[in-house]
């Protein structure tokens, strides 16, 4: 039979170490933390002490905790402000972060029911595609998806590739005023695909934004499906 060996250290004193270790930098942003098995090893404490501990650090915002992934150091979040036009690397700046995005893909794809209502566009109608990926501080955050009329945007996904920037990319086929016209959120789990390239779990929901952004006269220009890592987040209106 197994015992708990007897503590020689409070959990309250586990707790500060860990937190003075994420404050001064020595754990970083997805750092694994020890298990809490480990934990009551190494600092001389009992499992229900060093499970309060992680508790208490999880509890403040400092760690996450991944169902069979155990504990993490937490993730900084980006505030999301849902404007006129909401731009990732502005979002990031305000939340104190270096904002990046990068093209990983892009092709023709034939639009579903949602977004050729959403585009104005046929069922079935061909649009352009490009999926990106937005960082904050070289952390992937979100898998953005970004679809363009084909007629109107020949050569827009070079643009895109070289310029890592829808707003600037629009900006060269003589668009300098989008406005969002409406927004839709929804809650789900990710993708394997979304899951991989955001570098999170399958069992932790992610955020889905798709914002239908139009020119001054109202034709639509993009939609966007962006997936935020939902322990990254938080939105604003």
């Amino acid at each position: 039979m197994s015992h708990e060996p007897e503590p020689t250290t409070d959990w309250r004193t586990v707790y500060r170490t860990l937190r003075g270790r994420i404050e001064r930098g020595e754990l970083s942003a997805g750092d694994r933390l020890p298990t809490i098995a480990a934990l009551s090893a190494r600092m001389g404490i009992t499992r229900h002490g060093a499970r309060r501990a992680l508790e208490r650090l999880r509890d403040e915002g400092r760690t996450q905790s991944w169902q069979g992934l155990g504990y993490r150091v937490a993730e900084p979040t980006v505030d999301i402000h849902l404007d006129s036009f909401p731009r990732w690397g502005a979002n990031a700046a305000r939340s104190g972060r270096l904002g990046a995005a990068r093209m990983i893909s892009s092709r023709t794809v034939r639009a579903d029911r949602e977004l050729a209502r959403d585009m104005g566009l046929k069922l079935g109608a061909r649009v352009y595609l490009a999926e990106l990926v937005r960082s904050a501080d070289n952390r992937p955050m979100a898998l953005s998806r970004s679809h363009f009329p084909i007629a109107r945007f020949n050569g827009i996904l070079d643009d895109l590739s070289e310029t890592g920037s829808v707003t600037r990319a629009l900006a060269r086929h003589g668009i300098t005023d989008c406005r969002r016209s409406r927004t839709r959120l929804e809650g789900r789990m990710p993708t394997a695909h979304e899951a991989l390239v955001i570098g999170m779990p399958r069992g932790q929901p992610v955020m889905v934004s798709t914002g239908v952004n139009t020119d001054p006269d109202g034709a639509v220009v993009e939609v966007s499906v962006s997936v935020f890592r939902a322990d990254c987040v938080k939105f604003e209106f």
